[in-house]
């Protein structure tokens, strides 16, 4: 998606798809300080890249966002590369 300019249907069809209750189930449990402790590092590492994986999508499409400023873009697709580092996808 990085290569072309962003189609807008394109991109409001990928934030249709996610999953927004199970994505605030998640990002709640990580709000969570008495659950966050409980967690070893694994398991921190194994909830980031379930986050990530559904919100990864939309966070590369915002490099084919026009009107987004370049160090923006440089910043998210840096973001992304260290967390498909992370968690393992290519």
């Amino acid at each position: 998606m990085n290569d072309q300019k962003l189609n807008l249907g394109d991109f409001e069809k990928e934030l249709n798809s996610l999953d927004m209750a199970s994505l605030e189930k998640d990002i709640s449990a990580m709000e969570s300080d008495s659950e966050m402790k409980a967690l070893d590092a694994s398991r921190v590492k194994e909830v980031i890249c379930r986050i990530y994986r559904k919100v990864r999508p939309v966070l590369k499409s915002i490099g084919s966002i026009w009107f987004i400023p370049a160090s923006i873009k440089s910043a998210v697709n840096l973001l992304c590369r260290a967390l498909d580092t992370l968690c393992g996808i290519s």
